[in-house]
C-alpha cells in the first residue's frame, strides 16, 4: 500500500491498506472503493488510480462502493498517473534500465498506446496542454513529450 492522496479541491482522496477512503465522507457512508492504489488522479467526475497488479481503472465520484471500471490490465510496473480531457497516462518501470515506457489510455476504454518506450526508470508524469512531461528516475533526466 501506498498511502497516496489527491483531491479535487472539495474532497480528499486517501489510499490505506488497500481501501480508497474520502475525506470529508458522506454520513455513514463507507469506503469509497477496494483497491490496492499506488497513485491517484482526479478530475471532474472520475477518480483513476493505478494498481500493483498492472490496472488502470476509474470510479465516478458518485458511484461509492460500486466496483470500479477497469481501462487497462497487463501494464508492467506502473508507478505514476496523470490525466488530461480526453486521456490516462501512466509511467510504467518495466523490466529493467532503458526498458519503461508511458502509455496512454482513452478515458471511455480503448487499447493501451505506447507514448514512449525505452526510457530509464520513468516516475514522475505531468499533462498539459503543451505535452507530456516525465521524471526519468534511472538517468535524472525531464522529458517532453508530445499529447498522441
Amino acid at each position: 500500500a501506498s498511502q497516496c492522496i489527491v483531491s479535487d479541491g472539495a474532497t480528499a482522496f486517501y489510499e490505506l491498506g488497500g481501501v480508497l477512503y474520502t475525506h470529508p465522507a458522506p454520513d455513514g457512508a463507507g469506503p469509497f472503493a477496494t483497491a490496492d492504489a499506488i497513485d491517484l488522479a482526479v478530475d471532474a467526475t472520475p477518480l483513476y488510480w493505478l494498481t500493483s497488479t498492472g490496472l488502470v481503472q476509474k470510479l465516478d465520484k458518485d458511484k461509492r462502493g460500486q466496483p470500479p471500471v477497469t481501462l487497462a490490465s497487463g501494464v508492467a510496473g506502473l508507478a505514476r498517473i496523470a490525466v488530461d480531457d480526453e486521456s490516462v497516462y501512466a509511467t510504467a518501470w518495466g523490466l529493467g534500465m532503458a526498458t519503461g515506457r508511458v502509455v496512454r489510455i482513452p478515458k471511455v476504454g480503448g487499447p493501451t498506446v505506447d507514448v514512449a518506450t525505452g526510457l530509464s526508470e520513468p516516475w514522475g508524469i505531468a499533462v498539459d496542454g503543451s505535452g507530456v512531461y516525465v521524471a526519468n528516475h534511472g538517468d535524472g533526466t525531464i522529458v517532453a513529450l508530445p499529447r498522441l
